[in-house]
């Protein structure tokens, strides 16, 4: 197992141990963490327990389950040009997913999600 460890998040769960996983930004703490993180250059997402939700993407990757084909195969294809895959913390605050949404697709990354988001976001919706 190649796993990075930054600061704040245990990643001694068995999802991790098949990939690179790095990182990137995240709060010096071992509490839940809410907010917006990005997998690889494909994916942002948010939560209440980023670490819980992080290790269900993965963990449902190794079992053959997860919901969303675009994801797996941008994670595949992320994994294998690059050899290992970034996870960045993006902001605390969940309900501005849709503000990252949008700023990192008009930046021209492959993003899978739609513009919409989870959650609402009345302050981000003019920027």
């Amino acid at each position: 197992m190649n796993v990075y460890k930054d600061r704040g998040i245990r990643l001694n769960h068995e999802a991790f141990e098949e990939y690179n996983i790095l990182f990137n930004q995240f709060p010096n703490t071992y509490r839940k963490i809410k907010g917006v993180y990005m997998i690889g250059n494909f994916y942002i997402g948010a939560s209440r327990n980023m670490r819980a939700r992080i290790v269900s993407h993965i963990a449902a990757l190794k079992r053959g389950d997860h919901k969303n084909s675009n994801f797996i195969n941008s994670f595949i294809m992320f994994y294998r040009t690059n050899g290992y895959i970034p996870i960045n913390y993006l902001n605390e605050e969940p309900f501005s997913e849709s503000f990252f949404i949008k700023k990192f697709k008009k930046m021209g990354y492959p993003l899978i999600n739609s513009t919409n988001g989870r959650f609402y976001d009345k302050i981000y919706k003019n920027s």
